[in-house]
């Protein structure tokens, strides 16, 4: 009988050993960086950043819902430090550009993504401009690229490092350059030529985030 018992004792006690280990919930770390996000101006919902399941009712891991959420609510993606360790969690990398809080999608310019030359970043001109609520004319015989925007009226040449704003001459560090079939402008030049503000918030050699304001 004590035999038995024995045996029960080591059974229970490797069932609740094995339980623990199933248990665990493998996004506690996400979990963690989730919470970063937590106040009481935070849109996410507290049962995504709790839950200890990984793949959750419609099929979404816990991350890839909370990064969606995120991204849906622009007052939630100004935290943008905080977002680069969820990006890499999820095997995110690259030059992400947020615009007004919400990330560019690339993939809606034929996947041309921003690219680091001579030191510079370049962006894609069209993406960067219409979420800015710019529009960009394509003059091919004379390679002369015009952004208006508003009362705003931007001309530049391609290869040349010098622009034009509403008549006036401006400097670019790196000439626009076509890469992939789309035109690349250094990120400053147009962000600033329309009247914003550019940060940058360096995360690792793979993954960093520039904001535009």
């Amino acid at each position: 009988m004590k035999k038995i018992f024995r045996y029960i004792g080591m059974i229970f006690i490797a069932v609740t050993m094995l339980s623990n280990i199933v248990g665990a919930d493998p996004n506690t770390d996400i979990t963690q960086l989730l919470k970063e996000f937590q106040d009481e101006d935070n849109p996410i919902d507290s049962s995504i950043v709790t839950s200890n399941i990984n793949i959750i009712g419609d099929g979404m891991d816990t991350l890839d819902n909370a990064l969606m959420t995120i991204f849906m609510e622009p007052a939630v993606s100004e935290n943008y430090d905080k977002i680069c360790p969820l990006f890499e969690k999820s095997n995110i990398t690259g030059i992400k550009i947020f615009v007004d809080g919400q990330l560019i999608e690339f993939s809606k310019y034929e996947y041309v993504e921003p690219a680091i030359i001579d030191g510079r970043v370049l962006v894609p001109l069209r993406a960067i401009a219409e979420n800015l609520g710019a529009t960009v004319d394509w003059i091919p015989e004379e390679k002369l690229i015009k952004i208006k925007q508003y009362n705003n009226t931007v001309e530049l040449v391609l290869d040349s490092k010098t622009a034009l704003k509403n008549g006036s001459e401006i400097n670019l560090d790196v000439p626009a350059k076509i890469i992939n079939g789309r035109t690349l402008v250094p990120v400053r030049f147009i962000s600033e030529s329309l009247s914003r503000i550019v940060e940058w918030h360096p995360y690792n050699e793979k993954l960093n985030v520039i904001a535009i304001i």
